[in-house]
């Protein structure tokens, strides 16, 4: 009798643990399909958001070169299911790290927050890293900073953050003035407001006059002939989840030319 009895108890232990295993798979189970779901769900909102962003940009393009638009605008346009907000910027306007007045650099970087000393130092770096001097490197190196000059032109705006001197702080406010489609030569009268007292303070006008008179959308008469070039970020959010952030720079042609437009520059995610 105790035999059969221990027999039986076995039994019903043997079952309760396979019923808790059952329970413990089943819920894992359950708990894999809703992450796929989730997973499923977040890259769908991703890619509708990605979608309404780039549908923006393009809508953008049409607008600048039918003259309804034109840089330096900010909109907020919605969109089925979302909303997306738009910046138009001239790129041709802010300083090309590649090719910058010095004494323009570093009243910027004095602008920003930097003394003068400091400005001019990370100004003379700057020069320095893309020309190649042949003892720049020693400067990084007693530094401790892991990366070395390339001597060449930069490639890319986050290597101006890398230059001697400069400090992240420093660089997040410096970066939005920067482009590598921007002229040698700025204009204030189209420069964002910074660059635009920067050169005031550098240059001040001799004489008093109203500035140059452009067309409706910052085209060729603006820019003296020159094809303008814009930077179009467009952030889109949807109301259900799920951004999206597209960078573009777009150089905008003739109206009737074939394309009308070229994108130099297409990128996604980061700073808005």
């Amino acid at each position: 009798m105790t035999a059969r009895r221990r027999e039986r108890g076995f039994a019903l232990l043997a079952v309760l643990l396979a019923l808790g295993l059952l329970a413990l798979i089943t819920a894992a189970i359950s708990a894999t399909a809703r992450q796929q779901a989730r997973l499923a769900a977040n890259l769908q909102a991703g890619v509708a958001a990605e979608a309404m962003a780039d549908g923006t940009v393009r809508t953008a393009v049409f607008e600048l070169l039918a003259g309804h638009w034109q840089p330096g605008e900010r909109r907020a346009l919605s969109r089925p299911g979302g909303i997306v907000r738009l910046a138009i910027t001239r790129e041709r306007e802010r300083i090309n790290p590649n090719f910058f007045n010095p004494a323009l650099m570093t009243s910027v970087l004095v602008s920003l927050g930097a003394d003068p000393l400091r400005a001019a130092t990370i100004t003379a770096a700057m020069q320095k890293w893309r020309s190649g001097w042949i003892h720049q490197d020693a400067d990084y190196v007693a530094a401790g900073l892991p990366w070395l000059p390339t001597g060449e032109r930069f490639r890319d705006l986050d290597e101006v953050g890398l230059v001697l001197g400069m400090t992240p702080a420093l660089f997040a406010a410096l970066r939005p003035h920067l482009s590598l489609y921007g002229d040698a030569q700025l204009r204030p009268w189209v420069a964002d407001p910074l660059i635009a007292q920067a050169l005031l303070v550098i240059a001040p006008p001799r004489l008093p006059g109203a500035a140059p008179a452009g067309d409706a959308r910052g085209g060729e008469a603006a820019d003296g002939g020159r094809l303008p070039v814009v930077g179009i970020v467009a952030v889109a959010e949807l109301k259900g989840g799920g951004r999206f952030v597209r960078h573009a720079i777009v150089q905008l042609g003739p109206f009737d030319a074939l394309p009308p437009f070229a994108v130099l520059a297409w990128d996604a995610g980061g700073d808005e």
